[in-house]
């Protein structure tokens, strides 16, 4: 391709919809699915009370960072709920989508390369089962790639925006501020990291204000619940944990929070350990990224990298979380990028198994081994990026003009 603007052809970008669109019917939990799926059930409840005049983390306890309830609401206005939640996600996977094919444009992606990309988020509703539609994820998933193609077209206050709402949704969008931070100063100085910073704090702060000015404590809370959170089942230290236990080699001691979770002193220390391992995977991250030469690709990458770190380590780690991954590994270059969407295809597969495994606090022997491979595939996913920024841009076999 020559030129950074060959794109997708409007053809392309309509099947890959429209292929979404009939993933997201198919999918177990999907809009051909009536069963009790996920946290929706939970949506509504919160969308009923403020629909009655009531105030979130004021009269009733909310674990969810102020933007969520946008997509908590948007649904309410139907009858049925669960039928127009899913939809609402569908509309936002679309939206995402869009980004992807923006983003592939931006790049001059070959063919080849758009048709993986594309193909790989298609299919994702498949892969990853009801976590996709029965979640909110695809919401701050959707602005994050959003804030990803502001900053491909150097429009820092929009990206900062982006940015800020997409943190107020989910907070691992945080994960990105570092690489994000070094692109505004290559491409515009102090100016535009100041540009961007400011964007992204008023953004966010007209999210979380309102909320902490009506109900402080409420909103100080509820931070406060998620940041002190035990060591869950599911991340890479929980998995760990349980397959020895699968083994005889531990007890593992299970307890019902806001998921499942680890208790005891292992448990605590692992929950530590894996922190800091998360925040020096960002770090190093960054550092690799700043030690190269700016470039779409490398950009690209690093943002896929440093969300990519944030998932592999992280203390708490829901299955839906996943879906955070789909639209930014396949934008990576290839050799890289191919392996990487690979191993993340594999990686969504066993995680729709997984969670399968897992009847109240009882855990499937197998299960515990599909959770450990899924963690490991993560971490994998993780070291090929980090492994491929370290390498001379001159490497990346799809440089951008």
């Amino acid at each position: 391709m020559t030129g950074g603007r060959a794109g997708v052809s409007r053809a392309a970008a309509v099947v890959a919809a429209t292929a979404f669109g009939a993933a997201c019917a198919l999918a177990v939990g999907g809009l051909a699915d009536d069963r009790d799926w996920g946290d929706v059930g939970h949506y509504e409840v919160f969308a009923d009370r403020i629909r009655d005049g009531e105030i979130p983390y004021r009269d009733f306890f909310v674990e969810y960072p102020p933007a969520a309830l946008a997509s908590f609401l948007a649904p309410d206005v139907f009858g049925d709920y669960r039928l127009a939640f899913k939809l609402t996600m569908v509309t936002v996977g679309l939206a995402a989508l869009a980004c992807v094919v923006l983003a592939l444009t931006r790049l001059g992606a070959t063919p080849v390369r758009a048709a993986a990309a594309l193909g790989t988020f298609a299919v994702a509703p498949l892969a990853l089962g009801h976590l996709v539609l029965n979640r909110y994820d695809l919401w701050p998933t959707a602005l994050l790639v959003a804030a990803l193609v502001a900053l491909l077209a150097e429009r820092q206050r929009l990206a900062g925006a982006l940015l800020g709402v997409a943190f107020a949704a989910k907070v691992f969008a945080a994960a990105a501020v570092p690489v994000v931070a070094i692109r505004l100063f290559r491409t515009g100085g102090a100016r535009a990291v100041r540009t961007g910073s400011a964007s992204f704090a008023i953004a966010a702060a007209a999210c979380f204000v309102p909320f902490a000015v009506l109900a402080p404590g409420g909103v100080a809370y509820s931070l406060y619940s998620q940041a002190s959170r035990p060591l869950q089942a599911e991340t890479l230290g929980g998995s760990l944990l349980l397959a020895l236990d699968s083994a005889t080699a531990y007890e593992a001691n299970l307890a019902a929070g806001l998921a499942i979770e680890l208790h005891g002193t292992t448990a605590d220390v692992l929950g530590a350990l894996t922190t800091v391992l998360q925040v020096a995977a960002i770090l190093a991250v960054a550092a690799a990224y700043w030690r190269g030469p700016e470039t779409q690709e490398r950009f690209v990458l690093a943002f896929a990298a440093s969300i990519a770190a944030f998932v592999a380590f992280a203390k708490v780690l829901s299955p839906q979380y996943l879906v955070w991954l789909v639209p930014l590994v396949p934008l990576v270059a290839p050799t890289a990028g191919l392996v990487a969407t690979a191993i993340l295809v594999c990686a969504l597969v066993a995680t729709q198994l997984e969670v399968h495994g897992f009847d109240g606090l009882s855990v499937a022997d197998w299960a515990a081994w599909t959770l450990l491979t899924r963690n490991v595939l993560l971490v994998a996913l993780f070291a090929l990026l980090l492994r491929t920024l370290a390498r001379p841009a001159s490497q990346l076999t799809a440089a951008a003009p």
